[in-house]
């Protein structure tokens, strides 16, 4: 139990270790990365979470409407599972179908009736929507991100579909604009304005239409 704790009182040295260790034209580009993956994977987390407290707060408020027992209890384990991609939502129905099927029925109906509705609604419309405003994808790419990962991997792809995408996308488009790349010494040949407005090289134009290609499905959404 003990072991993470020193742990995080020595990252920030081996942070520094690691990065004094890197060859000095690496340095810039791996800490753009860092501070993507930072920003991408926090959003994500936040996203699952905010996930979380919505499908908690109806879950329980559907036992709460149907007369369950313990209704901010089946809220609480509903928002917990929450957090498990694809198959949360149907361990979070468990416990109150369990607890509807004690009741006169047909509870047990309503209660199974008002679940299906909430989940065709989270995995249509608020996971794609919320997931991808919290890592910066386009819903439909964020979508078809965890379904792809889902495919690839399971559970583990799932939940880190959407956030991988989603730092590639950025790397991606840095590189596009050169953001990456180590900076030029001062007064190295080539390296003025017009070459950076036009991308850095032979290789813009096929940068350019990939990148518009790619943002057509990974834009932010609004």
């Amino acid at each position: 139990v003990s072991t993470p704790f020193p742990l995080l009182l020595t990252a920030p040295r081996l942070r520094d270790r690691f990065y004094q260790a890197l060859p000095e034209p690496w340095r810039r580009g791996v800490a753009h990365v860092e501070r993507n993956a930072a920003d991408v994977f926090g959003g994500y987390l936040r996203g699952q979470l905010l996930l979380g407290l919505i499908i908690g707060v109806t879950v329980g408020a559907v036992a709460r409407l149907f007369g369950l027992p313990y209704p901010a209890l089946v809220g609480l384990q509903a928002g917990l599972f929450e957090l498990i991609p694809s198959v949360g939502a149907l361990l979070g129905s468990i416990l109150p179908l369990a607890l509807a099927l004690a009741q006169p029925f047909p509870t047990v109906l309503y209660v199974a009736v008002f679940l299906v509705v909430v989940a065709q609604l989270e995995n249509h419309l608020l996971v794609p929507r919320i997931t991808g405003q919290a890592v910066g994808l386009h819903p439909l790419a964020a979508l078809l991100a965890l379904l792809a990962g889902l495919e690839v991997a399971g559970l583990v792809g799932a939940f880190l579909a959407a956030p991988v995408t989603a730092l590639a996308y950025r790397l991606f488009l840095d590189w596009q604009r050169g953001a990456l790349a180590a900076p030029e010494p001062a007064g190295a040949p080539g390296g003025g304005e017009g070459e950076e407005r036009d991308g850095g090289g032979d290789h813009a134009p096929g940068r350019g239409l990939l990148a518009a290609l790619l943002e057509k499905l990974g834009g932010r959404a609004r």
